[in-house]
């Protein structure tokens, strides 16, 4: 396949972004990894001089540099002479890409890079595109949503993307080991603004964030997730602790047990960091609370929202 020798990405929506450029990156090192041909810069770290620069500078053991400059819509009135140039004449081994989220038609440099039909303009999907892309980015990550679960992701999310793309990690976790996605899972943690999710909020209480703990369970109750849900999902965080201290305290590696401990990979470190400054005694002193809590839900009458903020406060003691 020919490749352009630039790119240049548009739009507001990063996901398209990023993908279009994984894409490029697949093509241009179909063997891997690019290494140091592989070049990532902020527009506002290099002057447009030494981009170019590297950007003619030969690759090394390899046939293509792959060069990608973030936030580059600042082009500035000294910029139009050293791209005309660039333009006129852009090296055969190097594939440039800026990326930004929009660009002003009318500067010299946006004319010169639309008439040499370098632009690609990032459009989000039309609201019945995306069926289509819960199940493209799900496959991805190795997962298979069940219609009815697609349909309520869809109508949560409209057509964002990039929290499609965070929702559907969040659902991978919930879901873990199963890669079956289904409706009740995305009612019970799918929620239908931008705010923290249930993940975050257990984070927030083993990282001593109180006043973060509290607000995201404010905006949780606010949104119609059950307090027991909650509780479950406390305990479950306590139980998964408890076994990586136990790990530390056996000198084994958490970080080499994620399935055994029914962890997807990508989350073990922040569970490993969490339970570093606890003691087993301190864990199974959590676990205790929580059992006590949840007859209390049962119980005593008294909110959810008290209940847990109570909580929330033992726990930081």
């Amino acid at each position: 396949m020919t490749l352009n020798p630039v790119y240049v990405l548009t739009g507001s929506e990063p996901l398209l972004q990023k993908m279009f450029v994984d894409d490029l990156r697949r093509k241009i090192f179909p063997e891997g990894s690019g290494g140091f041909n592989d070049d990532q810069f902020d527009a506002k770290e290099k002057t447009w001089e030494e981009i170019f620069d590297l950007a003619n500078t030969f690759p090394m053991f390899a046939t293509k540099r792959m060069i990608t400059v973030q936030r580059a819509s600042d082009f500035k009135a000294d910029d139009e002479d050293v791209w005309a140039a660039y333009l006129k004449n852009p090296p055969e081994h190097t594939v440039l890409i800026l990326q930004a989220e929009k660009l002003d038609k009318r500067k010299k440099v946006t004319k010169l890079l639309e008439k040499s039909g370098y632009l690609h303009d990032m459009l989000p999907p039309k609201l019945q595109m995306m069926p289509g892309w819960v199940d493209k980015i799900a496959e991805q990550k190795g997962l298979k949503v069940q219609p009815k679960a697609k349909m309520a992701l869809v109508d949560a999310i409209g057509t964002n993307l990039s929290r499609l793309d965070k929702e559907l990690d969040k659902l991978e976790l919930f879901s873990y080991p199963e890669k079956q996605i289904t409706d009740e899972a995305v009612s019970k943690l799918v929620l239908k603004s931008t705010g923290d999710n249930i993940f975050q909020f257990t984070d927030y209480i083993f990282e001593k964030k109180t006043k973060e703990a509290i607000t995201t369970l404010n905006y949780l109750l606010s949104d119609g997730t059950p307090g027991l849900v909650i509780l479950s999902m406390l305990v479950r965080h306590v139980r998964i602790l408890t076994q990586i201290r136990e790990m530390i305290d056996q000198k084994q590696r958490p970080e080499s047990n994620a399935s055994a401990l029914g962890i997807p990979p990508f989350r073990i470190s922040n569970y490993v960091s969490q339970a570093r400054p606890y003691t087993l005694t301190k864990l199974q002193s959590f676990t205790a609370k929580m059992m006590n809590l949840d007859r209390e839900f049962k119980s005593t009458g008294f909110s959810a929202q008290l209940l847990l903020e109570k909580t929330i406060l033992d726990f930081q003691k």
